[in-house]
Formats: C-alpha cells, sequence, structure tokens
C-alpha cells in the first residue's frame, strides 16, 4: 500500500505473484496503467483469512480520489506463497496477485 501511496510502480510490480509477473512482463506498466488513476489517500489491513498453506485473502479498506471524486472500498487481495512462477511453496515467497485487488470483499 505504501508503494501504491508514493506511485512507485516498479516496487509495486516487484511485490507481485511471480506466476502474474510470468504472463504479465511489463509489470511496472501494468501496476501505472491499473492504479494510476487512484490517488491512494488511506488503507488499512481488516482482516487476513487463510485459504491454504500457500494462500491468504486479505480484506483491505482503501479510500482513494479519482477523477470524479473519492471512493471508499473494501478489496480483497489474494496472497500467494511462491518459490516461481506456477510453484507454490510454503516456504517461497509471499506476494499478491494485483487481478484479485478488482474483487470487493
Amino acid at each position: 500500500m505504501l508503494a501504491w501511496s508514493k506511485r512507485r510502480w516498479a516496487e509495486m510490480a516487484s511485490l507481485c505473484q511471480p506466476t502474474w509477473t510470468s504472463v504479465f512482463t511489463q509489470a511496472e506498466n501494468e501496476m501505472r496503467e491499473r492504479f494510476g488513476f487512484m490517488r491512494l489517500l488511506d488503507a488499512s489491513l481488516e482482516e487476513t483469512r487463510p485459504v491454504s498453506d500457500v494462500m491468504k485473502d486479505v480484506v483491505v479498506s482503501v479510500s482513494f480520489r479519482f477523477h470524479s471524486g473519492v471512493a471508499h472500498k473494501r478489496m480483497l487481495a489474494r496472497v500467494v506463497c511462491e518459490s516461481g512462477p506456477s510453484m507454490p511453496n510454503p516456504t517461497g515467497t509471499w506476494s499478491v496477485n494485483p487481478t484479485s485487488l478488482l474483487r470487493e470483499a
């Protein structure tokens, strides 16, 4: 969330799930396209829901400014632990699937 609030697209891309970045090879540009029109004002972690030993859903409340005002949303982020693309591994690295942020909690 800090990277988003500072508009650090490369940093956001570095936190994305390896499987996702293996498909979206221009991840930094993709972050700019997906989040650039929203100026993050506030974010708070509400809840973490275990899905498996390599997957969690994280509920985050966000407020952001965009072209026609301010919005308040509850997003459902899917975080996955992988050791590489399509390699779930409980000893891997936790990362975010950015497409999951389209889901509302």
